[in-house]
């Protein structure tokens, strides 16, 4: 992910992106409403990574064995 990332940018472009779908007849209503779902948890979980501090994986365990 990029400094340039904006959650709410994403979440309309892929939201526009389903409801095209939908308008084309390539999901339901039910299969529609499982995609935003699905579309809003992840957006909830990334949203939530950003507001965390950056860890560098494997860090702690490098600061643990000096």
């Amino acid at each position: 992910m990029t400094y340039n990332f904006v959650p709410f940018r994403w979440y309309g472009n892929h939201r526009d992106l389903l409801e095209a779908r939908h308008r084309r007849g390539e999901l339901d209503d039910d299969g529609l409403a499982e995609a935003i779902e699905e579309l809003d948890r992840r957006h909830e979980e990334m949203t939530d990574r950003l507001d965390r501090a950056y860890v560098i994986p494997g860090a702690a365990d490098r600061d643990r064995s000096s």
